[in-house]
């Protein structure tokens, strides 16, 4: 499990790629979308990519369609780098996590509990059953809610050997460093809220983030990464001007087209198409020119 871990940590420093899940016109999941995404991230140079995460619409999917993309993204990637998310009630997280363990991904990614209630106990508890269902598997931890503090982060990576990072999605930046300290073990720290604030996050010493404009642009969100890894945050300002756009357009309105813009500007790069399942609604015409005068421009800068 050693080396496992050690190849986990190396992906999770870098950029993870939370791949969307294609839809064909009856909202049926499209394979060959799905795998085309994959392997255009892959050939983008993207090394580690998220499966039933939020932006795959990990709550509208069945566990059928959970499975299916796992072997889906398995194949694509010859078994290497691919995370997969379970979530839901703590039995069937299990179950799924087991599954996808023996079918060979890299690690498992535990989504935030989706009951409306729950204490820092119980955050705790859900986690560490999830992870002792797999005790040979690495596992990431997925930090969103305010709800959580920094005792219950710690106690489950102490708990649990095989946590080996943490996504953190808040933008509770005391939070954050709190959590850090506390948690001793040599976790990564990862970056759940995209570009825009991975140069903040890095000055704390978050070295990867994990990111859905990658589905479109993969090479941008590398770009972003070398930038601040090898230069320091202040030398990314240009990459981010170019990217804040569409980032701002999936943030609006608390996030309502979080997937809709990134399947808008990968229908128009002709790589699957846009359709959502509800509670999720395709772009309006004049967000869809949008997306479109932002790939043109990005076309234009790549020239």
């Amino acid at each position: 499990m050693h080396t496992a871990l050690e190849k986990v940590r190396e992906l999770l420093n870098g950029v993870v790629a939370v791949a969307v899940t294609p839809f064909n016109e009856d909202l049926s999941v499209d394979e060959e979308g799905f795998v085309r995404v994959i392997r255009h991230m892959r050939q983008g140079g993207v090394e580690a990519i998220t499966v039933n995460g939020n932006t795959g619409e990990f709550f509208s999917l069945t566990a059928d369609e959970r499975r299916l993309l796992v072997r889906l993204a398995l194949d694509a990637t010859a078994r290497s780098g691919v995370i997969a998310g379970v979530g839901l009630d703590s039995r069937t997280a299990s179950q799924e996590a087991q599954l996808f363990a023996d079918l060979g991904v890299s690690a498992i990614m535990i989504h935030d509990p989706a009951h409306p209630f729950w204490s820092r106990e119980g955050w705790a508890e859900y986690n560490s059953e999830i992870c002792r269902s797999v005790p040979e598997t690495p596992v990431v931890l997925y930090v969103r809610s305010q709800k959580v503090d920094a005792d219950a982060i710690a106690k489950v990576a102490r708990e649990n050997r095989n946590v080996v990072g943490i996504k953190y999605a808040n933008e509770d930046v005391q939070l954050l460093r709190e959590a850090m300290r506390r948690s001793s073990r040599d976790l990564v720290w990862v970056c759940g809220l995209a570009e825009l604030w991975f140069p903040v996050f890095s000055i704390l010493g978050v070295s990867g983030f994990t990111t859905g404009l990658a589905n479109v642009a993969p090479k941008k969100s590398l770009g972003l990464h070398y930038q601040v890894y090898a230069r320091g945050p202040s030398a990314s300002a240009g990459i981010l001007a170019t990217l804040e756009e569409f980032e701002t357009m999936r943030q609006e309105s608390h996030s309502r087209d979080n997937v809709s813009v990134v399947k808008e500007a990968l229908a128009q790069l002709g790589v699957c198409g846009r359709a959502v399942r509800p509670p999720l609604s395709t772009l309006s015409v004049e967000r869809r020119d949008r997306v479109s005068r932002l790939l043109s421009a990005w076309e234009a800068d790549d020239e």
